[in-house]
């Protein structure tokens, strides 16, 4: 089993009697939750609000997330998430969470503050054209790149193409760089004297 990637959305699931298993939201599992606008209007359900009148609906597309996003000990899914209307050791709340926690590293990314100003909602989530990104400008291989979540991509991104607009650290001021200075005479004078 490849290691848990936190920073990339990763979550390891372990507990007693249960056998460690990965939630990953790699492209690759993300694409498997259907058509790219199935993926999009499952993302609206699972981030939306849970309607009171349709709670199963919405905890049932979060388990779907969360299955679709497990790797390893996958057979523990079901005693973990549970299925059907039985309640798994997590209870709704927190599969849904889950789901959340997936789909914002699987399809958004990390946000920047100005995100969304001016965006349009997104009709459909074609996990291809990232899988294609990455190869193209990070040079990764295909096998790859679908298994990267687009927070690991989008941070992979901006290191390769730093934002140039942005400001950088202006130095040292002038009256750091005089005590500094300072500083290195007087250990100059002890050494030479």
């Amino acid at each position: 089993m490849r290691p848990v990637l936190i920073e990339a959305g990763d979550v390891g699931i372990y507990g007693q009697g249960v056998d460690p298993f990965i939630l990953r939201p790699s492209l690759r599992n993300i694409a498997a939750l259907g058509t790219p606008a199935e993926i999009v209007a499952m993302f609206a359900r699972v981030m939306g609000p849970v309607d009171a009148a349709d709670v199963w609906g919405a905890i049932m597309d979060a388990r779907i997330v969360l299955w679709t996003c497990a790797e390893g000990a996958v057979e523990n899914a079901d005693a973990v998430l549970g299925s059907g209307f039985e309640r798994g050791a997590l209870d709704a709340e927190q599969v849904v969470a889950l789901a959340r926690h997936m789909l914002l590293h699987g399809m958004i990314g990390p946000l920047q503050p100005d995100a969304s100003e001016g965006a349009r909602p997104l009709e459909e989530f074609e996990a291809s054209t990232f899988v294609s990104l990455a190869v193209a400008h990070l040079g990764t291989s295909v096998e790859d790149a679908w298994d990267m979540s687009m927070t690991s991509l989008v941070q992979a991104l901006k290191a390769k193409f730093p934002d140039l607009n942005k400001p950088k650290h202006a130095g040292p001021s002038v009256k750091e760089l005089d005590a500094a200075m300072e500083w290195f005479e007087g250990v100059q004078r002890r050494r030479n004297g």
